[in-house]
């Protein structure tokens, strides 16, 4: 006997369920939807500007970041513009060491914004940026205004973004192992 079994010439069940084509049809689009959120969900890092400065940890929004805002400052940034989902660090002199690459623009002073958000099925996304701020912007803005991301043209700027997302993942990691 055949797994169909046909009923009339627009309708068939299968033997064995008693299903219909239409709630098969229902049912496999919904699993195929669940699949794509399930990918969609798995997929957050991309091969963006932002590569290397995000990580996904267990711990909660919060708690990434608390431990980045201990990170930073025992680096030595003092927190300026805290927010319900991300920290921005006060106007900070370019480290010597890298004012060559900022060289291409008048600037003397950055900042450092890491955002938090909460995944899906769990767990935190945590994403750093740096911002060249301007001589003379003012205001307390997240960045301030006029200021310009780092990218990976001021490769040196950006290679320090991502040792700062680097201390933040590392710390993030013991505090989810319980070390």
């Amino acid at each position: 006997m055949h797994l169909l079994e046909y009923l009339d010439p627009h309708t068939f069940r299968y033997t064995k369920s008693g299903r219909s084509r239409t709630a098969l049809a229902r049912s496999s689009a919904v699993a195929a939807s669940l699949g794509l959120m399930l990918l969609a969900a798995c997929a957050s890092v991309g091969g963006s500007a932002s590569e290397g400065t995000s990580f996904q940890t267990k711990l909660s929004a919060d708690s990434a970041l608390r431990i980045a805002a201990t990170q930073l400052q025992i680096h030595g940034y003092t927190i300026g513009v805290r927010g319900k989902n991300m920290i921005t660090t006060e106007p900070r002199a370019v480290p010597q060491d890298l004012r060559a690459a900022a060289a291409k623009r008048p600037v003397r002073r950055w900042v450092l914004r890491v955002d938090a958000t909460r995944v899906l099925l769990g767990g935190t996304d945590v994403r750093v940026a740096g911002f060249l701020v301007p001589d003379g912007a003012t205001g307390r803005g997240n960045p301030p205004e006029g200021a310009h991301r780092v990218d990976q043209e001021d490769r040196q700027l950006f290679s320090e973004v991502r040792a700062v997302a680097g201390w933040v993942r590392d710390a993030s990691q013991r505090k989810a192992r319980g070390a």
